[in-house]
């Protein structure tokens, strides 16, 4: 006996939506928020190169998956040496919120 073409569409519907579960399961554990200041304030964030905006802001790091997790975190801002950190997923503040203090230059 074969199953009608709407039991197949529906069978193949369910393993779609369970291997994409399964990726966005994936995705967010491999996704963290954390609380970027600096003193003083108004430095640019940038994560991978990326500019994600001033401090005082909410940052999303995305880690790939893997031993080799990182993240390039660089804080500039004009007349101060601009700070350069390797986060892992390990890394990122327990609280969620991490000071950069600017050192003049």
């Amino acid at each position: 006996m074969r199953p009608s073409r709407l039991a197949r569409f529906h069978g193949l519907f369910l393993a779609a939506v369970g291997c994409c579960g399964g990726l966005a399961v994936g995705c967010a554990e491999s996704a963290r928020y954390v609380d970027l200041d600096s003193k003083p304030t108004g430095a640019v964030i940038y994560v991978d190169g990326v500019r994600r905006g001033l401090t005082r802001s909410r940052v999303e790091l995305d880690f790939e998956s893997g031993p080799n997790a990182r993240v390039l975190i660089q804080i500039v801002k004009p007349r101060y040496k601009p700070v350069l950190q390797y986060w892992t997923p390990g890394e990122v503040p327990e609280n969620e919120k991490k000071v950069f203090v600017l050192e003049a230059e």
